[in-house]
């Protein structure tokens, strides 16, 4: 018995270090991947719903720090959220810290780590900022392409009650806000200045959903053909386009539901439905 606790007490202090530092480098990893994963989804949820917010005060002439102490506005949670990343980039450099110096040991093993910590550290900062430069960029043209179906209605009146391309949009923009309303303004200032209507609605043309506004208001602008039945047509379509979308969506967010849901009744239709009726055949084979 001695012997055997001699043999064992040696091992059990040389793995009992080493299995917790690989668990705890598992923890620190899995930590890292589900905090990056909520920061994700609440960071979009967060740019969705403040931008929008930002873009409305905008739109009303008001500044945003006009709304009182109380309020959240973007930079505030772009703060919070930046401190979240800056605590997932910690764990995730100490997770790899951790399993350098726990496969190699000894003073190569620090030194390896401390290097593997340093880059991990710079490579997930690296991918942080990437990723919200991306996602701004396609939140802005989400938000523009939203905006455009009331833009292009608002165009249409405005140019029905006789105003010109250049008022139009000057006036559109300035009451829409965001940032169709905002490369709306600079389009009116390009006009006013003598810029030619090819280049200055080209810059919409740019863009998927700004392709049959652009060809609208250029026609208009270089052959003086009118733009309000056209922009009017427009604007009816896109209105058709976003109900179709939205009724897809709807569909295949009752289809996806079915998976889940049978997932649920599949355990109580195998307990009520099948096993009484295979207990009962073994039983009456038994």
């Amino acid at each position: 018995m001695n012997e055997l606790w001699a043999g064992v007490v040696p091992r059990l202090w040389t793995w009992l270090p080493v299995t917790l530092a690989v668990l705890g480098a598992a923890g620190c990893v899995a930590a890292t991947v589900v905090m990056a994963r909520r920061e994700r989804e609440a960071r979009q949820r967060a740019r969705l719903v403040c931008g929008a917010e930002e873009h409305g005060e905008r739109g009303r002439g008001r500044k945003p720090g006009s709304a009182g102490e109380g309020r959240h506005f973007p930079g505030t949670r772009l703060r919070e959220a930046m401190g979240t990343a800056r605590v997932r980039e910690g764990i995730g450099a100490a997770g790899a810290g951790i399993v350098a110096v726990t496969l190699i040991g000894g003073s190569a093993g620090w030194l390896v780590g401390g290097a593997a910590a340093f880059g991990t550290r710079r490579w997930l900062r690296h991918r942080r900022e990437q990723e919200a430069g991306e996602g701004a960029a396609d939140a802005e043209e989400r938000t523009a392409e939203a905006q455009l179906p009331l833009a292009a209605e608002l165009m249409a009146a405005c140019l029905a009650a006789g105003a010109g391309p250049e008022r139009a949009a000057e006036a559109v923009g300035g009451s829409v806000g965001g940032p169709l309303g905002e490369r709306l303004v600079l389009a009116a200032t390009e006009l006013r200045l003598g810029a030619e209507a090819a280049s200055v609605w080209g810059g919409f043309a740019q863009r998927p959903w700004g392709v049959e506004f652009a060809r609208c208001m250029e026609r208009a602008g270089v052959a003086g053909v009118p733009a309000v039945e056209a922009v009017t047509r427009l604007a009816a379509e896109l209105r058709r386009r976003r109900a179709r979308a939205a009724n897809t969506r709807a569909r295949r967010a009752a289809v996806l539901v079915t998976g889940p849901l049978g997932l649920c009744f599949l355990p109580a239709f195998l307990a009520l439905g099948v096993a009484p009726v295979l207990l009962g055949l073994a039983r009456s084979l038994w």
